[in-house]
């Protein structure tokens, strides 16, 4: 048989979260900007915030493009669990 994967006795389960904003920009297209490691107690109220005060700061232009309007924002969680590798004898 192939090999096994099993959870650690210790095994460790980490959650990671990032925040993921997308905005409008003047070509009218689609652009994502993402902030790793954010704290999971971030409100939807402060992600807009940021967002605005993106907008307004107007120091981004991809593809020499500036940023126009807010798209959306969401918080994504990634769970991460470590596991050890053993072959079946």
């Amino acid at each position: 048989m192939g090999p096994i994967w099993r959870l650690r006795k210790d095994g460790d389960v980490m959650a990671e979260f990032k925040l993921v904003m997308v905005f409008k920009n003047a070509m009218d297209k689609n652009v994502s900007m993402t902030i790793p490691n954010i704290k999971p107690t971030v409100t939807q109220a402060e992600a807009v915030a940021l967002m605005d005060t993106i907008l307004t700061a107007n120091v981004f232009a991809p593809d020499n493009s500036s940023l126009v309007s807010k798209v959306d924002c969401k918080m994504v969680e990634t769970t991460t669990r470590s596991e050890e590798h053993t072959s079946e004898l």
